[in-house]
C-alpha cells in the first residue's frame, strides 16, 4: 500500500509504502541477525581502518568498501521499533510474527543494492579475504526473503509469507 504522508522518523520526501512481512521465522531471522552482527563488526573496523589509511592502499575491494560507507548512517533509524518487536519475540521464543515497515520508496533500490553486495560479500568470505564465514543457506534464503518482499511490495506486489516463499524457494 502506498501512502503520501511522510513519516517524521525518516527524512524524505518520497512517498512511503507499508511493507508487511508475513509469517516472520523468528529463530530463523535471530540466526541470520547474529550472522549479519557478525559481519557488521567486521565492516566497523574495516570503515575505521579505511578512515585512518590513504584509500589506494586498502586491500578491501572497492565495492565493499563502498557499501560500508554508503551503508554508514543512511536509512538511520528505518524499522527500529519494529526491529525491536523482532527481536524481543525471538528472545521470547515466539515462533513467529508478522510486522509492517513504513518504509520510503528509495529503501527498495537500496534493498536491491545490497542484496547483490551481500553476495559478493559472501563470495568474498569464501575465498578467505575475512574472518566472518560465508552466510549458511538458511540465512542466505532468509535474506533474500526480507529484502525481496520490500522490493515487491514497493513494487505493488501481495506479500508472500515465509513458508511460501521457502515452498517456492527450498533451501539448498
Amino acid at each position: 500500500m502506498t501512502s503520501a504522508r511522510d513519516s517524521p522518523s525518516v527524512p524524505t520526501a518520497d512517498p512511503l509504502f507499508d511493507v508487511h512481512l508475513v509469517q516472520i521465522p523468528t529463530a530463523v531471522h535471530q540466526r541470520s541477525t547474529e550472522h549479519l552482527e557478525g559481519l557488521a563488526r567486521e565492516f566497523a573496523l574495516i570503515h575505521d581502518s579505511i578512515q585512518d589509511r590513504d584509500r589506494t592502499h586498502s586491500s578491501v575491494p572497492s565495492r565493499l568498501r563502498d557499501l560500508v560507507e554508503s551503508l554508514h548512517g543512511q536509512f538511520d533509524g528505518l524499522g527500529a521499533s519494529e526491529n525491536a518487536t523482532l527481536r524481543e519475540a525471538a528472545e521470547g521464543g515466539v515462533p513467529e510474527i508478522d510486522l509492517t515497515y513504513r518504509v520510503p520508496a528509495a529503501w527498495a533500490q537500496a534493498c536491491v543494492v545490497i542484496l547483490q553486495l551481500l553476495d559478493e560479500t559472501d563470495d568474498y568470505c569464501r575465498s578467505g579475504a575475512l574472518l566472518t564465514l560465508a552466510t549458511p543457506p538458511e540465512s542466505a534464503a532468509y535474506r533474500r526473503w526480507v529484502f525481496g518482499e520490500f522490493i515487491r511490495q514497493v513494487a505493488g506486489e501481495e506479500p508472500q509469507p515465509w513458508p511460501a516463499y521457502i515452498e517456492a524457494n527450498p533451501i539448498s
